[in-house]
């Protein structure tokens, strides 16, 4: 399978409206969490285009700058102008997110932004799991902002610093920051003007120039229980033993690789940070022979080859768990070992 570019990932990201909008909740920083409530709002209520700097410094340097537009309803569309990016455009049209490549000869669907539902549960928990402090102000873009720091209760989980600006609450400057405290990626909007804007084609899914919208391989995964993907695929979902302190189930996802074999993907969220299982079936059933016996071969699906996976037994079949997260790594040996030390039923 082709490795995703993490700067790909991460933009993709904030297409898909990974800035949550959320109800306001008290805390023990009223002013702080007010702020971040307004700072979580401005993608369904904004207008701006701008140009941004994104550098990502681990697991090596990296820099990328990109024209932005946003329209409210969490309309968005960023064009890269420089980096191993460049000639590349992702957006989203409110609802769906797509990436195209340059000159739009190959464009992709690339899946449906968090639903309310998922942004309401999510905000509970970052409102469990997180410190919000106000940390000074500083100008940015020739705007005043205000700065938050977002730090979870629990060691061992990645944060986050936001630069919002104070009339708008529109996020100018976003630093991630992995648990050993090093700085992962830092987004700045170094212009940004809030004219009204009247061009909403921009923000849809662009014509292929190749004439109908190509049919292209990719992952790509639809919610589901885990009590219907095992009726209608006869496959099960993994249940680890142990997650993190503050981590719970987001949903369960049937999961299509590139190669089209399917895995089963649990998400757990604790707020602000994604912690992902894939559960690969050992082999894959490609069809009936003439004779009527099922034609069993090696699973094709391969996720994050160099990270490693468990062999495990779940309901009798043999699996390949892969975890993923920007966790600890010790959290995700732990999470991993769970499944060798329980039986899976």
């Amino acid at each position: 399978m082709k490795r995703s570019n993490p700067l790909l990932t991460f933009a993709v990201g904030m297409a898909a409206g990974a800035i949550f909008v959320f109800q306001l909740l008290p805390a023990e920083n009223d002013r702080a969490i007010i702020l971040l409530e307004k700072a979580l709002r401005a993608p369904r209520e904004s207008v701006y285009r701008g140009t941004s700097v994104t550098y990502c410094y681990l697991p090596k340097p990296l820099e990328t700058r990109a024209d932005v537009w946003h329209k409210g309803l969490y309309r968005e569309r960023i064009g890269y102008l420089t980096g191993p990016l460049k000639g590349y455009t992702i957006g989203c049209d409110g609802t769906h997110n797509w990436q195209s490549d340059a000159n739009a000869k190959t464009v992709k669907v690339t899946g449906k932004r968090a639903s309310e539902e998922q942004t309401e549960q999510r905000f509970d928990l970052l409102v469990r799991n997180y410190r919000v402090t106000l940390d000074g102000a500083a100008t940015l873009a020739g705007r005043p902002a205000s700065i938050l720091t977002v730090k979870p209760r629990n060691l061992g989980n990645p944060w986050r610093r936001l630069w919002i600006d104070q009339k708008t609450f529109v996020a100018l400057r976003t630093d991630d920051y992995l648990p050993n405290d090093r700085l992962k990626t830092r987004t700045v909007l170094e212009t940004i003007d809030y004219s009204p804007m009247n061009d909403d084609l921009l923000f849809s899914v662009p014509a292929s120039s190749a004439g109908d919208l190509p049919s292209v391989p990719m992952a790509a995964t639809r919610a589901m229980s885990a009590e219907l993907i095992k009726e209608i695929y006869n496959l099960d979902s993994p249940r680890p033993a142990y997650l993190p302190p503050g981590y719970e189930l987001e949903r369960y996802y049937l999961y299509r690789c590139e190669c089209g074999d399917k895995a089963v993907l649990a998400r757990f969220v604790d707020g602000l940070n994604t912690l992902s299982i894939f559960a690969v079936p050992a082999q894959s059933i490609s069809g009936r022979p003439a004779d009527g016996s099922e034609s069993v071969d090696e699973s094709c699906c391969t996720i994050e080859e160099q990270r490693p996976a468990v062999e495990v037994q779940i309901g009798g079949r043999g699996y390949r768990l892969v975890v993923l997260g920007d966790i600890a790594d010790s959290e995700i040996k732990r999470v991993a070992e769970s499944f060798e030390k329980a039986t899976q039923s």
